[in-house]
């Protein structure tokens, strides 16, 4: 590890931030986040419900490398 804080936005499987959107129009933002894989990618969509968030949505690509 390089020590490098930058290098966090670089790795695999790490969960980043892709968005903040009021997709179902309630008045509250969902969040949308991107998890790259070594052969796919991975996307989640968390909802805020009571005071939590949950995942509302999880999906993913995958691509064989082989």
């Amino acid at each position: 590890m390089s020590q490098d804080i930058k290098d966090l936005d670089r790795g695999v499987y790490h969960e980043l931030l892709l968005d903040i959107l009021d997709f179902n129009n309630d008045g509250v933002a969902e969040i949308f986040t991107y998890i790259q894989s070594f052969e796919g990618a991975g996307f989640t969509a968390y909802r805020r419900n009571e005071g939590v968030w949950e995942k509302e949505v999880e999906t993913s690509n995958y691509h064989c490398g082989y």
